[in-house]
Parts: structure tokens; sequence; C-alpha cells
């Protein structure tokens, strides 16, 4: 009987996934056929001809956002006058927590100023905001600042690209107004992102099938695992810092009486780390996959380049990005 938090399971080892025939001896990869049975102990054992679906969705590398600005001059900007630039950020949840007090968890920002203006032409108002944020930076030498500004590809445009390690987060709107004495200052201008996107710019995507996703979403609660001296839960415990495939497969069976049939939903995330080579536990998964799809209408192997578009991601088993590959080989070698 399997509970809700039983039905996940994050694992780091070869050891914990075993491919095994009718006699009980284990199966190299190129031995797997429809008779054999997956075994993960302290988890299930699968025979692969129960096996009504499955998918394997390698991880997906987070991508730093970088955008481009076009600055332009704020009404009555005078030489002498100083810009304040006022940068908002934006974060998904399991960030919130770290950068709260950088006040970026509530789509807060922070603010720097130029040095007074000895021009007022756009080009040299970008460049001032440039110099500025190498001043703001050098004045908190070991803070992470989140992001960089430096020269943009026109010469009015400045580039913010942001640091490693907050991929999650992204530039929600960039403003900046002419300051000075008294009534001076002047209302906030909001600057325009560079359209379209220029060569040098990227959409942020903070990645799939991340350690410090799973961490904090996937639930190792079963009795067994949460006790001590019970099982040993070393190779199951989440890598902050590693990248995981992950498995889903449907396993159809009858209820402990024979009577009834179920179908039973499973999620393993397999630390690629250590289990991605030739022969190791994510090949032999995907193996069981091409076996799985031989007559099987919901397991298909076909191969895509777009699946966005061929709109058929549901039923491809071997999925890499936004492509599917026909092939266990070809998929842990992508």
């Amino acid at each position: 009987m399997f509970t809700l938090s039983d039905k996940q399971r994050v694992e780091n080892s070869n050891a914990a996934i075993e491919v095994r025939d009718t006699a009980n001896g284990e199966v190299a990869v190129a031995g797997i056929v429809g008779t054999d049975t997956v075994v993960i102990p302290g988890f299930g054992k699968f025979p692969v001809a129960s096996i009504k679906a499955i998918k394997l969705r390698r991880a997906v590398a987070p991508v730093l956002e970088v955008k481009e600005f076009d600055i332009v001059a704020p009404a009555g900007v005078a030489i002498g006058d100083s810009i304040e630039v006022s940068f908002s950020l934006k974060t998904s949840r399991y960030q919130v927590d770290i950068l709260t007090q950088k006040g970026i968890g509530t789509g807060r920002g922070f603010k720097f100023n130029t040095a007074p203006l000895t021009a007022i032409t756009t080009t040299a108002i970008s460049a001032a905001i440039v110099a500025a944020y190498g001043s703001y930076k050098s004045q908190f030498p070991i803070s992470d600042l989140i992001l960089d500004v430096e020269a943009g590809t026109g010469a009015t445009d400045i580039k913010v690209s942001l640091t490693a390690g907050n991929e999650s987060v992204s530039v929600e709107k960039l403003e900046i107004r002419k300051t000075g004495q008294g009534v001076a200052s002047s209302l906030l201008l909001k600057i325009a992102e560079v359209s379209p996107e220029t060569a040098s710019t990227r959409v942020g995507f903070e990645g799939a099938g991340q350690g410090k996703f799973l961490e904090e979403s996937v639930r190792m609660g079963s009795a067994a695992n949460v006790d001590p001296y019970g099982l040993n839960t070393a190779t199951t415990q989440v890598d902050l810092r590693g990248s995981y495939t992950e498995v889903f497969f449907a396993l159809e069976a009858k209820d402990f009486l024979g009577k009834d049939t179920a179908t039973h939903n499973f999620t393993l995330f397999l630390n690629e780390g250590n289990m991605l080579g030739a022969g190791q536990a994510i090949e032999k998964l995907a193996t069981v996959a091409e076996v799985v799809s031989v007559g099987n209408a919901l397991v298909t192997i076909g191969g895509s380049t777009d699946l966005a578009t061929d709109g058929i991601e549901g039923t491809e088993a071997l999925v890499v990005g936004n492509t599917s590959l026909t092939a266990a080989g070809l998929f842990i070698a992508a």
C-alpha cells in the first residue's frame, strides 16, 4: 500500500535502481525485456508489463536574465543635476526568504545616484549610470548586489545582467529621475526595454530539475525515512547543487483481493551527477520506457524537435528541453 508521501523519491545512488528478471537475477541495460521488474529497495517493485505510462525528463540548466534599457533624458535635466536610478526586482518563491532582507522578495528594489552630470545627452546619461553603478558596487565589495550594469548595444543603452545564483530574479522595471536642490527633483520616469531584443539579451529561466527546487517541493515523509533508526536516507537527500532527471510512471495493478484494477502514479528524481552514465540508473529506466512503448499508444519515442508546436509531449517518453529523443543512449548523451 503506497501513501502519497511514498509515491515520490529522490535518489543519488545507482544501487537504488535495479532491474531483475523472472529468476531475480539483475539485468544489464542491453538485456531489459517486458517480463523484467524494476526494483527500488525501500520504495517498491514494479513489473515492466504493468507500467502503462512513463516519461523521463532531463534537467534543464537555469539561464540568467539579461535585459537592455534605452535611456532617455528626464524632462528639464540640466548640467550639474544628478540622476537617481531605481531598479525594481522580483523573485520566485524559493528565494524569497533569502532576498527579502535585500528588499527583493516583495518586488522592491534599490537606488543609487550618479555623480553630477557634465553633459545632458542621452549617451552621457547612460555612461553616467554605468559609472555610478561601478562606484556603488565598490562601496559593497563583499555583498551580492544581484545584478551588474554595463554599457549596452546602442550608445544610449545600458545592459542589466543578473549574477550567478540569482536565476530566479527578474528586473521588473527601471526608473530614473533628475535630482537637485529643493523642487529640482522630477517624477520617476520608467525606462523602456530595448525591443526587439538584441543578441546580447536573454530571457531568464529558473531551470528544471534543479536541487534547490526539489529540496522544498519533494517531501520524503514516510514513516520509514523520517525514522533516524530506520531507512538510511543518505542516498535520498536532495543535493542542492545537483541536477535531477525526473521520471514519472503509472502502474496498473490489482488490489490486494485481486479483483479491482487501480492506477498508481510514481515520480523519481535521479541525480544526473551520479546516475547518467552508460548502463547506469537513468539509462536503465529510459530503456524500460523503450520497452513499454512497443504497442502502447500512451508511450511514444518518435522524436520531436518542437514539442510545444507538435502537441505530442503527452505521449513522448524521452524529453530533453523542448525536444524528444528516440533511444535511451541518445537521451543520456544529450
